[in-house]
C-alpha cells in the first residue's frame, strides 16, 4: 500500500456544504485543518499517464508530488508519491527540478481546503479557482490514510465505499464520482 492514493473525488457545486461539515463533526476523532494556496502542476509530452504538483503555504508546509493515473477510466486508485521539502525551497527551485526531470509547468490553481482528518480517513472539501483567483469547482474527497496498513488495496477500497454509502443522503453516490484528476479537468486545452 505504499505510495498508493486511494481516494473518491466529487462535484460539490450541487451538495450542502452546512450538511457536509455536520457530517463530519458529527464523527470522533478528527483534527480539523484550514489551508490555502497554489497547486502548480508540471507535465511532460513524454508521461501521458503522471504528472507532478508542488504546494507550498509559507510557513506551513512545502510538496512536491508525484502522482500516476493506473486506470484509464478513473484516478481512485493511483501511484502518489509526496516529498516533503524544507520551507526554505522555492518555487523556482522546484521548477527547475521539475524540467531536469522532463516536467514543464503547466498551470497553477489556488485553493481553498477544509480538511477533518481523522485517524483512518481525511474528508474535504475544497474550492479551486484560476490563476485569476476566479472560482472554476467546489469539490468533496474521501481519502484512505496511504499510511495505514489496510492489509490490501481492497480493503481500502472497501472502507472507501463504505464511508460513500454513509454520505448518500447529501448526494454523495457512486454515480456522482468525478473520474478525473484536478489535472485532467484544469489543464490548459482541457476544458
Amino acid at each position: 500500500m505504499n505510495f498508493k492514493e486511494i481516494e473518491l473525488k466529487f462535484k460539490a457545486d450541487k451538495i450542502s456544504i452546512k450538511d457536509f461539515r455536520k457530517f463530519c463533526e458529527s464523527r470522533a476523532g478528527y483534527e480539523y485543518i484550514t489551508t490555502s494556496g497554489f497547486d502548480q502542476f508540471f507535465e511532460s509530452p513524454k508521461d501521458s499517464t503522471g504528472f507532478l504538483r508542488h504546494r507550498k503555504e509559507n510557513s506551513r508546509f512545502n510538496q512536491l508530488t508525484f502522482k500516476r493515473k493506473l486506470a484509464e477510466k478513473n484516478n481512485f486508485i493511483r501511484n502518489e508519491i509526496n516529498i516533503s521539502l524544507g520551507l526554505e525551497v522555492t518555487e523556482s527551485q522546484v521548477t527547475a527540478l521539475a524540467k531536469e526531470l522532463g516536467y514543464d509547468f503547466s498551470f497553477a490553481l489556488f485553493k481553498n481546503c477544509f480538511i477533518w482528518k481523522f485517524p483512518l480517513y481525511t474528508l474535504v472539501v475544497y474550492v479551486c479557482y484560476d490563476d485569476n483567483l476566479k472560482e472554476i469547482g467546489r469539490f468533496i474527497e474521501i481519502e484512505m490514510d496511504e499510511d495505514h496498513d489496510w492489509g490490501s488495496e481492497d480493503a481500502a477500497w472497501q472502507a472507501l465505499t463504505n464511508l460513500e454509502k454513509q454520505l448518500e443522503p447529501l448526494g454523495i453516490t457512486a454515480q456522482n464520482r468525478v473520474k478525473r484528476s484536478l489535472f485532467e479537468m484544469f489543464k490548459p486545452g482541457a476544458r
